[in-house]
């Protein structure tokens, strides 16, 4: 296979329009992450609860190919890091798809004659970014967070996400990492 690679960057290179790759498989990053929060008796009636959604940036190295993930594995955490209990809070498996494109160099980079210095980064690398809204804040989520017992889930939790895909030379691909979930306001009141 490492025979081949040569061959499959120079395939890539010589599409027009597509710019030029240095990275196969793709390099896929999480540049940012916005956590979940949960404010119970927030509204107009005491039961309600303001809920912010999470989100992550993600995005890809320079010279990587883009991705395509269609797939989402949620795990709960407490504080502490032990697992919460399937019973409390169910393990996710879900079907979602969304896209990174690649960040290409619009020149051959390795051409001496178009180097990239560290001046140019930024202005010379196309980046490929984007941001997800992650379904991970479910009922059994506002549930849990609005009891009033002292199982350890006070301040909140955090999610494990696992997304798999393939990129865009069609090798498998997969991110881990974590979300945290906040939760305020008056417990007991969801």
């Amino acid at each position: 296979m490492k025979r081949f690679l040569p061959i499959i960057v120079a395939a890539l290179a010589a599409l027009p329009g597509c710019g030029y790759f240095t990275n196969i498989p793709a390099q896929v990053v999480v540049a940012e992450v916005k956590a979940a929060s949960l404010v119970y008796g927030e509204g107009t009636t005491a039961n309600s609860i303001k809920i912010d959604s999470p989100e992550a940036v993600l995005r890809t190295d320079p010279g990587s190919v883009g991705v395509t993930f269609n797939s989402i594995n949620v795990t709960y955490y407490k504080i502490d890091g032990t697992a919460v209990a399937a019973t409390d809070l169910p393990p996710l498996k879900l079907g979602m798809t969304c896209h990174v494109d690649g960040s290409q160099y619009p020149s051959n980079p390795l051409d001496p004659a178009n180097s990239i210095t560290q001046a140019d980064q930024g202005h010379k690398v196309w980046v490929g970014r984007t941001t997800v809204t992650l379904p991970i804040v479910t009922r059994h989520v506002e549930q849990y967070g609005g009891r009033t017992t002292n199982d350890g889930n006070q301040a909140g939790i955090f999610a494990k996400i696992v997304m798999n895909g393939v990129d865009d030379a069609n090798f498998d691909s997969s991110i881990t990492f974590f979300v945290p979930i906040v939760f305020s306001g008056l417990p007991g009141k969801s």
